[in-house]
């Protein structure tokens, strides 16, 4: 089997009317129920494929270490999820504790649009770490994955996820209409002919099955 990555982002973290706000690095906010029961989604649908875990990894938000947690222990990974730096959250600065009107209303649509459908930074505000960075961290987690083998889940959230999916379509041409992940979605990626490629970006766990099974 070559090497497959199932990246995930977690679950919800607003309830049905509260205001939802830019969650980033800082704000360490836990799963709601509607986000565990995708967590258990998930774990589901990857247990179904009937693929042992080589892995689970997270970020260490606990957002992300409780859904990974739910993985591990619903699809039997071998070993408890671990958490890896690397996947962690931006900074998002001033936007951060924001709604997207407030966003558009400081800082302007173009800049907002720009990241929310493109994945490209705003100029008016610096995320942390810098896009450098974790391009940097990204390559070296995949390179990795190419190593170890199997099927890894990793667990992460959403602006990490939309600074891979960018750097996926820069360096291998991956028509991604847009790089952001729904919450509680998944994106599967297989390594072969030399190259990660993405199978599917950004489905719900019903979906995940079939996904996996392309890549057996």
């Amino acid at each position: 089997m070559n090497p497959v990555a199932i990246f995930c982002r977690h679950g919800n973290t607003f309830n049905k009317g509260e205001k939802v706000f830019w969650v980033g690095r800082g704000e360490d906010m836990p799963l709601t129920e509607e986000g565990r029961r995708q967590a258990d989604a998930v774990a589901e649908a990857i247990a179904a494929a009937l693929i042992p875990l080589a892995q689970v990894i997270s970020g260490p938000l606990q957002r992300t270490r409780v859904f990974a947690a739910s993985i591990a222990a619903k699809a039997q990974s071998k070993e408890a999820a671990r958490i890896d730096a690397r996947l962690d959250e931006l900074d998002y600065g001033a936007w951060s504790g924001l709604s997207d009107a407030e966003i558009e209303a400081r800082f302007g649509l173009e800049e907002l649009s720009a990241w929310r459908d493109r994945g490209e930074r705003p100029a008016k505000v610096q995320f942390q770490p810098s896009e450098q960075a974790v391009r940097q961290e990204v390559q070296s987690l995949l390179e990795e994955l190419q190593q170890l083998g199997g099927l890894t889940v990793a667990v992460t959230s959403n602006g990490r996820l939309r600074e891979i999916g960018r750097m996926l379509k820069d360096l291998a041409g991956h028509p991604l209409k847009a790089p952001g992940v729904s919450t509680g979605a998944a994106c599967v990626l297989v390594f072969r002919d030399s190259r990660w490629h993405v199978v599917v970006w950004n489905i719900k766990p019903p979906e995940l099955g079939a996904a996996i099974a392309r890549v057996r």
